[in-house]
């Protein structure tokens, strides 16, 4: 009986992680239309806040992707996601700047 109830919870919780990941996702896809769009209020959803970064929302569609695939037990696209959101800085990025603004902030 317990056996049933544990695998009711876990199908309760991936559902939920699945939930959660399309919803970063469409978040992201959501801003990133907006921009492209030039429409203000896609890309800021809140009125007199500031609106959501063009690099962020590539970010959301990334990492909400990577958190889809590892819900959905997919470990080698989980990993190809996450290596290829590494990049997503750009190629002129520092590999010592995350080192550095530590430093300053000590």
């Amino acid at each position: 009986m317990s056996s049933r109830i544990g695998s009711a919870t876990t199908r309760n919780r991936t559902w939920l992680a699945v939930a959660m990941s399309a919803l970063v996702v469409a978040l992201g896809v959501t801003a990133l239309v907006g921009w492209h769009v030039h429409s203000p209020r896609i890309t800021q959803w809140l009125a007199g806040k500031t609106p959501m970064v063009y690099n962020t929302a590539i970010s959301f569609v990334i990492l909400g992707a990577a958190l889809l695939a590892a819900s959905l037990g997919r470990r080698r696209l989980t990993a190809a996601v996450a290596a290829g959101g590494d990049d997503a800085e750009g190629p002129n990025r520092s590999p010592n700047r995350s080192y550095a603004n530590c430093r300053r902030a000590i």
